[in-house]
């Protein structure tokens, strides 16, 4: 079990909070850099973080605006977020190569740095995350599945999380006492007049758009660098919510017939979606469970530990054939 350390970095005037897993005996693999989703904190993490094998030296953070990190008021498109993480790196002396595993809207930041500094990147872990063509092919119908929302947070909301996942007892009091400590902020600046997750969500469909123009799919861009890709049961954490917002009566008809209809589709784009991203490397793998909810990490941090491993593995087997 990894031991856990949190510190603050300055980059460009501005702390940022990370969390590191460092081995007691320095050990000449890739760093695995941890990169959350939309509105999400490093600490969420921390059970994959602790799961690792202590050999392995792993980083999460809060990025600007998030979690302990400083506030800011700048753009927040996926480029000038992978551009942070860089100089968050640097400023915490962390030197490539960097196995990047990314979670959700992170599958966007983490290959917009790919396309930046590609020779930091030894590999990539798409932890059902975004790919440029994720929210043409969805066709979600956001307002109808907002207007059935009955809240409660990813960790207490309708998705059966709170008593189904795979984190122990002192990783889940983490999450929990993180994330709300990110509600409470969020209130705080919603009676203030205050979208505090405004930047990143108001940049999401045009950061998809800007990645889809890099053409990295028809090119290869990760080569022959391992790439494993899985693909969690995100209908089911629809369903959930959807019936729960059912039952407190919310929505209209219509709002009813747009999700159920979204919800039926909805695997067989994501499947879609995945296998397309394949095409990054010559060197991949694809992992469907039926287990997780979006938030794979949670669920089955397990799993993402196995194909944290696995990458390692092939990384190394890369650099020697190289």
């Amino acid at each position: 079990m990894s031991t856990l350390t949190s510190r603050f970095v300055a980059v460009d005037g501005s702390q940022i909070h990370i969390i590191e897993s460092i081995p007691p005996i320095p050990r000449d693999l890739p760093l695995v850099v941890l990169v959350t989703g939309l509105g999400t904190v490093g600490a969420h993490w921390c059970a994959v973080q602790r799961l690792l094998p202590p050999q392995i030296h792993s980083f999460a953070y809060d990025r600007l605006g998030l979690g302990r990190s400083d506030r800011t008021t700048l753009p927040r498109p996926a480029t000038v977020l992978a551009a942070e993480l860089k100089a968050t790196l640097i400023a915490a002396s962390l030197t490539p190569p960097y196995l990047l595993v990314a979670s959700s809207y992170a599958g966007v930041i983490c290959r917009e740095y790919l396309e930046k500094f590609d020779s930091d990147v030894a590999g990539l872990i798409y932890v059902d995350a975004n790919q440029e063509r994720s929210h043409v092919e969805r066709e979600w119908p956001m307002d109808a599945t907002f207007r059935m929302d009955t809240g409660g947070g990813l960790t207490s909301g309708p998705s059966g999380l709170s008593e189904d996942h795979g984190c122990s007892e002192v990783d889940w009091e983490a999450i929990k006492s993180a994330e709300a400590a990110v509600i409470a902020e969020r209130d705080s600046l919603s009676h203030a007049g205050v979208q505090p997750r405004q930047g990143e969500s108001a940049s999401y469909v045009t950061s998809l758009a800007a990645l889809g123009d890099h053409g990295q799919l028809d090119k290869q861009a990760l080569g022959c660098r391992p790439l494993s890709i899985i693909v969690a049961n995100l209908a089911r954490d629809f369903e959930r919510s959807y019936q729960s917002g059912k039952r407190a009566g919310l929505g209209t008809a219509d709002d009813h017939e747009a999700v159920e209809t979204f919800i039926k589709r909805l695997p067989g784009v994501e499947l879609e979606l995945a296998v397309e991203v394949l095409k990054l490397s010559t060197l991949h793998r694809l992992i469907v469970t039926s287990v997780s909810g979006h938030l794979v990490y949670l669920w089955e941090p397990e799993l993402v530990v196995q194909e944290v491993l696995w990458c390692l593995g092939k990384c190394s087997r890369v650099e020697k054939s190289g």
